[in-house]
């Protein structure tokens, strides 16, 4: 090597020197920590128990049973409300057994979730002709929820829904994804 030449590992040296010494560094520091909300779970508030007595009940004319109104509120994965427009809630019902055996009706289709971060459903267990349901009646159901939100949807929560002839128990089995609800 001749005097005065610099070899590859010299330049890379005398970069650094000239970097810590002559030239200042730059760093970056995050301005806002917030994260995107992400739907990760329900809170499950029981509600109003209506019984019926030949009265109508959505679309049936004359209903004998009953109904329970459920309010689910859509938690991010900080346990945050999700409150903004555009949130949906879908469910699919999986009938498990029943007796007297019959159908299972679900939902229409994507539910709203209002400014709160709520939305509504209803447990209801009943006929369109008398009686209402009697003892040793029941309906079991398998019920799966997902969130949309941004277009992208989320499975939130599974329930074994147990509608006995007089009241609903639901069961949230969401950490037991092989849960039978029998």
């Amino acid at each position: 090597m001749s005097p005065g030449s610099v070899t590859g590992s010299g330049q890379v040296q005398l970069q650094r020197q000239l970097a810590r010494l002559d030239c200042p560094v730059q760093g970056f520091e995050p301005q806002n920590d917030q994260t995107a909300e992400v739907p990760t779970s329900l809170k499950l508030q029981t509600g109003a128990y209506t019984t019926y007595n030949g009265q109508p009940y959505g679309s049936i004319l004359h209903y004998y049973g009953y109904s329970q109104t459920e309010t689910y509120t859509v938690l991010d994965q900080n346990g945050n409300a999700i409150a903004e427009s555009g949130v949906t809630a879908n469910e699919t019902i999986t009938g498990v057994s029943a007796n007297p055996s019959g159908t299972v009706n679900s939902s229409p289709g994507p539910i709203g979730v209002n400014s709160e971060g709520q939305f509504l459903d209803y447990q209801s267990f009943g006929f369109s002709s008398p009686p209402a349901p009697q003892p040793g009646e029941y309906l079991k159901t398998k019920q799966t929820i997902s969130i949309t939100l941004a277009g992208t949807s989320y499975q939130v929560r599974i329930n074994c829904i147990d509608a006995g002839y007089s009241s609903v128990t639901i069961t949230d089995v969401t950490d037991d994804s092989g849960a039978s609800c029998k």
